[in-house]
């Protein structure tokens, strides 16, 4: 399975405004590295926890044999745990890369898998991103909607960067706070994280 991210998130799930205040950081002398700071943040928050923060929508590609085999023997299939608002459309290639959109009437959502209630009419499919599922996922449109938990710890590892001058090349679990442990965990994925 991979994933590619189709529409980025449009609005940040939490402000540099918040983060200077929580920082207690009153000048815009490093606005800048500290706005860097807080994208690498979010980033790093949705990779450590596998999951989509403001909402955005996400193409995921399977190859046949990870798609098809827990159809085949009637099991739902995983689709990675990014917070699934929707499944927007499922497409299947064929070995000519032709399209086919298959019937949402054949699936429903079920958290963040998806089930086949019927005989779905996949035949001939390549190997390789035999099936596209286009998802809408994350915990709401805007930071509004983000819990306390999460925007607090954008706001530690971002400061945290700042104040130490750690940069991306050394984002290891390590080597941040581990206050951040605590305020993830329970958001945690352990499927898998967003790649």
């Amino acid at each position: 399975m991979r994933k590619v991210l189709r529409v980025a998130a449009a609005s940040a799930p939490v402000t540099l405004s918040q983060v200077k205040v929580i920082g207690y950081i009153k000048t815009a002398e490093r606005d800048t590295e500290l706005q860097g700071f807080i994208d690498s943040a979010v980033i790093w928050i949705e990779q450590f926890t596998g999951r989509a923060l403001v909402t955005q929508q996400w193409d995921i590609f399977f190859d046949e044999v990870e798609f098809f085999r827990p159809i085949y023997i009637g099991q739902p299939v995983d689709l990675s745990t990014l917070n699934i608002n929707s499944i927007d459309s499922v497409t299947a290639f064929d070995v000519q890369a032709n399209e086919t959109i298959i019937d949402a009437a054949t699936y429903r959502q079920s958290s963040d898998r998806i089930v086949f209630d019927q005989q779905t009419p996949f035949t001939d499919t390549r190997s390789i991103d035999a099936v596209k599922v286009e998802v809408t996922a994350g915990y709401g449109a805007d930071e509004s909607e983000i819990s306390e938990d999460i925007k607090t710890a954008i706001s530690v590892l971002a400061l945290h960067w700042l104040e130490n001058g750690v940069y991306a090349a050394d984002m290891s679990l390590s080597k941040v706070p581990q206050v951040l442990k605590s305020l993830l965990m329970k958001y945690k994925s352990f499927n898998n994280a967003i790649a």
